[in-house]
């Protein structure tokens, strides 16, 4: 996550947002985006097909000298992506209605919502994601 010294060092709210998601094709193709907005403007964004993040602001550079610096953390970005996203997604699909209204009722912070999405083809698959209410 984005550590917040950045912030710190300026006055006033601001707003920070992180799209993070993948994609698993039939053809076993995995395709993903993590990137994080500041203020309602793209800062910094995952290119995983070339192992860089691309800062476009003075925020997103700052964080991606310190994350390319940081040994080992390109490497676990991909495998975010490649891998635990898609884990996870396979997880939520095995996940039934009942499981998600009881963790729903319980307070759990954790909300899983699935949809069914049909493209022009007839082709049909299932779309989940989490919602954090913290």
């Amino acid at each position: 996550m984005l550590r917040f010294s950045y912030h710190q060092r300026r006055s006033g709210f601001h707003t920070c947002q992180w799209l993070f998601g993948c994609k698993l094709s039939q053809d076993g193709l995995k395709a993903g985006v993590n990137k994080f907005n500041y203020d309602g403007k793209e800062a910094l964004s995952f290119k995983k097909d070339y192992l860089t993040w691309t800062g476009y602001d003075p925020v997103g550079q700052e964080f991606k000298r310190e994350w390319e610096y940081e040994l080992g953390h390109i490497q676990r970005s991909k495998h975010s992506l490649e891998e635990k996203c898609i884990s996870l997604g396979h997880q939520l699909l095995k996940t039934d209605k009942k499981e998600r209204l009881r963790r729903d009722e319980a307070g759990d912070p954790t909300i899983i919502h699935c949809v069914l999405v049909k493209s022009g083809k007839g082709q049909a698959g299932k779309f989940c994601f989490l919602s954090l209410n913290l």
